[in-house]
């Protein structure tokens, strides 16, 4: 009882929550910061091109490294109501991470003589909510019921990058894709990046539409033309997706009764997409997904899979875009347990 506060008869339990902190990162080895010395490598001198084994910098040095810093501001609810039959915890987050530690390689020209080691790229904030729920009752029959539901929200964005570049690379998709994940300020960290697709040729008349795409042919995928200048290139590549959830749920539902107890979790992400690596062009004696078989053909026109071909040159299999991009929405049961003791 608090005289702030009137007497709830609801409430049992009420508690806020505040806390700051910040958390140090220096994990990528020793003495990166400095250009250290490696073996292995082969030069040819003389008239006769004798070969020698030398040694060069193994990456440019880096004296302004310094640790990563991880801060996180949290503010907290928890609540107990109705006799402790319902108990609720709420959560708002803001995690940045400043200074972040990344590897350089790829990111900077190969002009500048060698290749660009760890860096402090710059700074990463996630932000969110956090909910969770329980319930449990014990009803006069002797059946008792616990139920807990939790749901979670994260926005991951870019907020800040080193100075010398617009935006980082990620990973690339294979198979002479090229750069798939990227990151820019204002932007989740590692969306996917690619080329926009609308359809599939049905006709030749639609050919002579896209004079960007002169290999195509019909049953091929029609890349967007962004910029609108007649050639398909980098500068028509689009933001295509994100592999953050925007929403996980988890459900955790468990009955008992007399020796008998049954339990159950499940648990649901939504709101992120999946990039589908198995459509792989270049393993053309390997097996196809079961999708294959809704190709484009000229018996089967109404098909977002585009014709299969050994020369592809229009790579519609092979170029990065939204074509290798799936919904990754799901709902999984994860454990189910039925005992008796």
């Amino acid at each position: 009882e608090e005289d702030f506060m009137p007497n709830l008869s609801f409430l049992d339990f009420g508690k806020i929550r505040a806390s700051w902190g910040q958390n140090g990162n220096e994990n990528i080895g020793d003495f990166n910061f400095t250009s250290l010395i490696s073996q292995g490598h082969y030069y040819n001198f003389g008239l006769n091109q004798t070969l020698y084994n030398g040694i060069q910098p193994a990456f440019l040095p880096n004296a302004d490294l310094r640790w990563e810093a991880s801060e996180q501001l949290d503010f907290g609810l928890d609540l107990m109501l109705l006799d402790g039959k319902i108990g609720i915890t709420f959560d708002y987050y803001e995690k940045t991470n400043k200074d972040w530690l990344l590897d350089g390689t790829g990111n900077y020209p190969r002009v500048l003589g060698n290749l660009v080691g760890t860096i402090n790229a710059g700074e990463v904030k996630n932000t969110g909510y956090e909910l969770e729920i329980n319930y449990k009752e014990i009803f006069s029959n002797g059946i008792q019921v616990n139920v807990g539901l939790s749901g979670s929200t994260n926005k991951n964005e870019v907020t800040e990058i080193i100075e010398g570049t617009d935006h980082l690379l990620g990973a690339g998709g294979g198979h002479g894709q090229g750069t798939i994940l990227r990151g820019t300020v204002g932007m989740p960290l590692g969306y996917f990046w690619g080329y926009k697709t609308d359809g599939i040729f049905n006709h030749p008349a639609e050919l002579a539409k896209a004079p960007h795409q002169p290999f195509a042919e019909v049953g091929d995928l029609i890349f967007v033309d962004t910029n609108e200048d007649g050639t398909l290139d980098e500068t028509d590549k689009q933001e295509l997706g994100t592999p953050y959830p925007k929403l996980m749920m988890g459900l955790n539902l468990s009955v008992e009764y007399k020796n008998f107890d049954l339990s159950t979790f499940w648990y649901s992400a939504m709101g992120h997409q999946i990039w589908n690596a198995t459509r792989r062009a270049d393993l053309i004696v390997s097996n196809y997904s079961t999708t294959i078989l809704d190709r484009w053909t000229e018996s089967n026109t109404d098909t977002s899979i585009p014709r299969v071909t050994s020369s592809d040159l229009n790579r519609s299999w092979r170029n990065p875009s939204d074509f290798y991009l799936e919904d990754a929405d799901y709902l999984r049961l994860k454990n189910i347990t039925l005992g008796y003791t």
